[in-house]
Parts: structure tokens; C-alpha cells; sequence
């Protein structure tokens, strides 16, 4: 049987995409990673698995088990979790990337002192290992963390390489969403 290897992205990879665009990278510590045009890029790769962490088991174990109190086996599906237990469920999940976002708001908002005019604020957010998440729901999570946790960020993308298969079947799904967050700012 052959085996479907894909690399995974790193942050040199993304270097050789914003050179190609005629971008180039910013050298100092703390600020935002490269320059584009007219816009400051962040970039965030989440690797963690975000349900490994014992104490976030323990949470979602606990949130599920609320509603199903007498079954040998939980099932952990959002989608039958009422409006306010569907908001603390992603709230758990959240963990990972709101640490990531808060900190790129940081750096975009340093960086962007430096330039006049003020340039655009792009955070890009790369799902490689929370594959707990579907893209939908990491793209939605990342989004309530930059609006609810942040002030510094004018625009994200969100992306990811989703692999599915069956032993029979595979598919390699790549997504690239850009999301304007402030319409003010925008980044072609």
C-alpha cells in the first residue's frame, strides 16, 4: 500500500510565497513577520492537538456527560449541544489559537507604529494539528478571538491541508479564506 506523505508547511515555506509576491520578511524581534505592499503580515501556525491537553479533556468529558448522563459511551458532537453549551464547548476549544491570536495582535500593532501611513494588520493562521476542528469550525473559532480578544487586526486568513480518506478513496483539501475584519483596511 502506498502511503500519501505530505509535508507539512513551515514558516520558510511562507517565506519563499511572500518573496514571490514581492513581499520580504521583518528582521526584528517581536514585531510582525513580513511587509507587503501596503499590509504587515503576521503568520500563526497552530500545531498543537488541541484535545490532547488532559485538563481540556476534562472539561469537554464534563460538558458532554451534562447531557448525556447515563450512557456508557459519550458522544462528542457539537452539533447537539444547546446555544449556551455549544458556546462553552467553544470556548474550551478555543484554547490554543486565542493564545496565538493575542500575541499576533501584539506584534501587528508594535510593527504598525513603525510605518506611516498606517499599514493593514493581516494575521494569517494556519491549522497543521488540530484536527479536532473541522475547517469551518477552526475558521469560525479564529474569527471570535480576533473580534472578541483583539483591536490590532484588520484582516485574516485562514487556512489549512485537510487529508481525508477511506483506504479506498483520499482527498487532499487545501484552504486559503481571507476575512476582512475591518472593511476600512483592506488587503488585495
Amino acid at each position: 500500500m502506498e502511503f500519501i506523505r505530505i509535508k507539512n508547511v513551515s514558516e520558510a515555506d511562507f517565506d519563499g510565497v511572500v518573496q514571490a509576491a514581492g513581499g520580504s520578511r521583518i528582521a526584528s524581534d517581536g514585531s510582525a513577520d513580513y511587509r507587503l505592499n501596503e499590509a504587515i503580515i503576521e503568520l500563526k501556525l497552530i500545531q498543537e492537538e488541541g484535545f490532547e491537553k488532559a485538563s481540556r479533556q476534562a472539561k469537554i468529558a464534563a460538558l458532554f456527560r451534562t447531557q448525556q448522563p447515563n450512557t456508557p459511551v459519550v458522544v462528542l458532537d457539537p452539533e447537539t449541544l444547546d446555544s449556551a453549551l455549544s458556546r462553552d464547548y467553544y470556548n474550551i476549544v478555543s484554547g490554543p489559537m486565542k493564545t496565538h491570536i493575542k500575541k499576533a495582535d501584539k506584534q501587528l500593532g508594535a510593527t504598525a507604529q513603525r510605518y506611516s501611513p498606517q499599514p493593514t494588520r493581516v494575521l494569517v493562521i494556519i491549522n497543521l494539528g488540530y484536527t479536532a476542528l473541522a475547517h469551518d469550525e477552526f475558521q469560525s473559532v479564529c474569527l471570535k478571538c480576533v473580534r472578541n480578544d483583539t483591536t490590532r487586526i484588520d484582516f485574516v486568513v485562514c487556512a489549512g491541508i485537510y487529508h481525508h480518506g477511506d483506504k479506498f478513496d483520499y482527498y487532499l483539501l487545501p484552504r486559503f479564506d481571507p476575512l476582512p475584519i475591518n472593511l476600512d483596511r483592506p488587503f488585495p
